[in-house]
C-alpha cells in the first residue's frame, strides 16, 4: 500500500499522486526535479521470487561422487548431499562431531550463529567409518 503525505508550506497546494511503481531515484525526480517542498512516500520493493532448485536423481548423484576420484572430496561431497551441509559447514566438521550411537552429526555455528544436528544414514556412516580406516 502506498500513501502519500505532502508539506503544506509548497507553493502548488495539490499534486498529481506519484506512479504505484515509484523507484528509488523517484525522490530526486519530486524533490529536485518538480522542486517539492517534502517528499514522503512509503513504498514497499516487492521480494524476489524463490525457486526451489531442483533435485538430483540418485544416478545423478551417484555419477558426481564417482567422477571425484580423490577419497576425501568423495566423502565431502557424499556427507555435505547426505545432511544437506552447507560447503562451509562440511569442511568445519571435526570427528568428535559425529554421534555414532545415535546417528547425529553436531554443526556448530551455522548460518545465523546457531548450532544444530543433522541426521546420519547407517549407510553413511558406514562409509566414513571406512573411510577413517583408509
Amino acid at each position: 500500500m502506498v500513501t502519500f503525505s505532502f508539506n503544506t508550506n509548497h507553493p502548488v497546494q495539490t499534486h498529481a499522486a506519484p506512479p504505484p511503481a515509484v523507484s528509488k531515484r523517484g525522490p530526486v525526480l519530486y524533490l529536485q526535479v518538480l522542486e517539492w517542498a517534502s517528499f514522503d512516500v512509503p513504498f514497499q520493493i516487492p521480494k524476489k521470487a524463490q525457486r526451489i532448485p531442483e533435485l538430483l536423481t540418485r544416478g545423478e548423484v551417484g555419477r558426481i561422487v564417482s567422477a571425484c576420484k580423490n577419497p576425501k572430496h568423495q566423502m565431502l561431497l557424499m556427507t555435505c548431499y547426505g545432511c544437506g551441509l552447507r560447503v562451509s559447514e562440511v569442511v568445519a566438521l571435526k570427528v568428535r562431531h559425529i554421534d555414532g550411537e545415535r546417528r547425529l552429526l553436531r554443526v556448530d555455528q551455522d548460518k545465523g550463529a546457531k548450532d544444530r544436528q543433522v541426521i546420519i544414514s547407517a549407510a553413511l556412516l558406514q562409509r566414513l567409518r571406512h573411510y577413517w580406516r583408509l
